[in-house]
């Protein structure tokens, strides 16, 4: 044999343990991406439960008025005029009361005694309704408390 092909292999330099910087990098990325798309994932469930929530209320509230036209042949007014919307509370009418019969627990109401909405903000009502004008409507002004797109009503 020829000893002067063969050529023993060296041995590279061990490799310390643990990763690089890059890889740190690289897994912390990932890391945050992930935790990112989990998050808005999350807020977007959350928005949906509380729409949901407040149909799921509207549709009570409904009933219940028409428990109360069922029982009294009129639905509840405001001693003010009815062309203009107004909260719902226990009581709209004098002696004539939404809670607890009509609509026992299913809403909360706020420090005055107004139904609320999840988002925090009272109900709205008008008889006769200006999409519904047969009847009533019962709306929740939603996330931005204010008359826009994003309400939610009987209609």
């Amino acid at each position: 044999m020829n000893s002067s092909h063969f050529h023993p292999k060296k041995n590279p330099a061990p490799r310390p343990a643990g990763f690089t910087l890059v890889e740190l990098l690289v897994v912390i990325t990932v890391i945050a991406l992930l935790a990112g798309l989990t998050l808005a994932a999350v807020g977007g469930v959350n928005q949906k439960a509380y729409r949901d929530k407040t149909k799921a209320e509207i549709a009570a509230i409904c009933n219940a008025l028409e428990q109360f036209k069922s029982a009294r042949d009129y639905y509840p007014t405001n001693s003010t005029t009815n062309a203009e919307p107004l909260s719902l509370t226990n009581t709209t009418t004098p002696n004539d009361s939404l809670r607890p019969f009509y609509i026992a627990n299913k809403v909360q109401t706020n420090s005055s005694g107004e139904l609320q909405d999840p988002y925090g903000n009272a109900y709205q009502y008008q008889i006769p309704g200006a999409k519904n004008p047969a009847s009533f409507d019962v709306w929740s002004i939603g996330k931005n408390g204010t008359d826009s797109s994003d309400d939610i009503g009987n209609w």
